[in-house]
């Protein structure tokens, strides 16, 4: 067992970009492949685990496990292999559904408004060097916070603000460049102006759906590797602040912080989100109440959003 358990934390740790930003489904595959090493809580919502008709032992879970690390397995293939859902999305869109988890997603009309607007010198003016409400930047800010904790640094870990200020700006940057859209095409962003909304609204834009598309994803290329360039920029800032790669000196969640790189693409993507869904939150799944016995409300309804 004792062996099984350093195995398992030396795996885990390892695994962790491939399941990243869902560290919860990391963690139901693993108490499959090491039985018992699950840490039982006294929240009944911690303890649920997903259906499981699959015949493998957890050794042959072991081995699929090692070979995703290995590189001989996707991770969707893994997926269909151990829970049988096709993509690891459509494994993530259940287990959120199951839980009766509050997450984001492009909806149809603004889909459609991304695809089709085309490159002109004002969108990559405004991503450049736009300016964007004071109260709207302080929620960025909070956004690029919480996704610069997964790289270690954020006030979480007690850094000074001058390296949790790349986050804001690549936050910003994914805010700008969709938001730009939106507003090019007659919409606005429908967000009550009230720090109790911003943090209302940053707590959902950090959760997206498992099969939900970024909206940097859904541009003109040409303005993706324009706002990929800034990022590439925010990332070379950070190092020169804080070394090639995030410390392991202070951490709270991991001995195996993500690449700047990656969290901040986080805090854009998730900054592009959330001018999504104040602008539209339609196709967003949000519960009144907690737990498995909160009821579905009309995304329309909620208590940040001002019809």
């Amino acid at each position: 067992m004792s062996s099984h358990l350093s195995e398992r934390d030396m795996y885990y740790e390892r695994a962790k970009p491939y399941f990243y930003p869902h560290s919860n489904e990391r963690k139901y595959f693993f108490d499959l492949a090491y039985p018992g090493s699950a840490i039982k809580s006294d929240n009944p919502l911690y303890n649920w685990a997903p259906k499981f008709d699959n015949h493998l032992s957890p050794e042959r879970i072991r081995l699929k496990i090692k070979a995703l690390l290995d590189n001989e397995l996707t991770i969707d293939e893994l997926t269909q292999a151990v829970y049988g859902f096709t993509t690891f999305g459509a494994f993530i869109d259940y287990t959120q559904d199951e839980q009766k988890t509050d997450t984001v997603k492009v909806s149809k009309q603004t889909e459609k408004i991304l695809r089709s607007e085309p490159l002109s010198a004002n969108w990559i003016k405004e991503i450049a060097v736009g300016r964007v409400n004071p109260m709207i930047t302080s929620w960025l800010e909070d956004l690029g916070d919480r996704k610069s904790t997964h790289s270690s640094v954020g006030l979480l870990f007690e850094v000074r603000i001058s390296e949790v200020h790349p986050y804001t700006e690549a936050a910003l940057i994914g805010f700008k460049a969709i938001n730009f859209v939106i507003s090019n095409n007659g919409g606005k962003f429908k967000v009550k102006p009230s720090r109790e909304s911003g943090e209302l609204l940053v707590d959902k834009c950090c959760w997206f759906r498992g099969t939900a598309t970024c909206p940097l994803d859904m541009i003109d290329e040409s303005v993706r590797e324009f706002v990929d360039g800034l990022i590439d920029g925010l990332d070379q800032r950070m190092k020169a602040m804080l070394g090639e790669k995030p410390t392991t000196e202070k951490f709270f969640f991991s001995t195996d912080p993500m690449p700047y790189r990656d969290t901040l693409w986080a805090a854009a993507s998730g900054g592009a989100m959330m001018a999504c869904v104040g602008f539209d939150p339609s196709e967003c799944r949000f519960y009144d109440g907690l737990g498995r016995s909160a009821k579905a409300m009309d995304p329309h309804d909620a208590p940040w959003f001002s019809r």
